[in-house]
């Protein structure tokens, strides 16, 4: 797909509620390491064709809300944007190795269910753009490690709608797991702009929801059980 020349008012749609990552390449025509860079981006937007959306930002454009909400005031600079947020950038002229790099990083290399702790819980969870399914465990808990298989599943089925993270219940999260009420685990808790929606306890062996019969968990499997907490709130 070729890159495309994005201005202010598609600004929202194509790259803060984009459902894939988002390479925005901010340039000027008067710029002659900006004019270098737009045949590599070119390249790098035909190899990530369908998984990356390729984007070019114009300083002579109508681009003024863009470039101010990003900070950017020198050119070339090529920022990656996942969920909404830059995840990393690279100032001035580069190479293609540098960006495929920067963008293999999150596109591939990023585990399907993230480690969290205390310090890039609020980062990644409470400000998430998606539903995030956390994962409260303890490699010590046999329950908790039989259902592992199954939330890494429901990780890669969800990917892109849903985010799959994994705190570790212990002395080194405890504040973390005390501000969610977590005393046991396994837990499973479905948060949704930071807050809880719903919340399956234990290893789900046999469970009913008593709220209607249409949401009633008898019959289902741990992974349809969990697919099912998270459906209602994918978009």
């Amino acid at each position: 797909m070729p890159v495309t020349n994005l201005v202010d008012s598609e600004y929202a749609k194509q790259v803060l509620g984009s459902d894939r990552p988002v390479l925005v390449a901010f340039r000027a025509s008067w710029c002659l390491p900006s004019q270098q860079l737009s045949p590599i981006i070119d390249e790098v937007a035909h190899q990530f064709d369908g998984r990356v959306r390729c984007v070019a930002v114009d300083a002579e454009g109508d681009t003024a809300v863009i470039r101010r909400h990003n900070r950017v005031n020198r050119y070339p600079v090529t920022m990656l944007f996942e969920n909404g947020r830059c995840v990393d950038f690279i100032g001035g002229l580069t190479s293609k190795d540098a960006i495929v790099e920067m963008i293999e990083r999150r596109v591939r290399s990023v585990p399907p269910v993230l480690q969290m702790d205390e310090l890039n819980f609020d980062l990644e969870v409470m400000a998430s753009r998606v539903p995030v399914l956390v994962h409260f465990d303890a490699r010590w808990c046999a329950a908790s490690q039989a259902i592992v298989p199954l939330v890494n599943e429901i990780a890669k089925k969800f990917e892109r709608k849903a985010k799959v993270v994994r705190v570790e219940f212990g002395p080194e999260n405890a504040r973390l797991c005390a501000r969610f009420g977590v005393l046991r685990v396994p837990t499973l808790a479905l948060l949704v702009d930071g807050q809880i929606e719903d919340q399956i306890f234990g290893g789900m062996a046999a469970s009913a929801r008593t709220d209607e019969a249409t949401t009633s968990c008898i019959g289902l499997t741990p992974d349809q059980n969990i697919a099912k907490m998270l459906e209602p709130f994918i978009h």
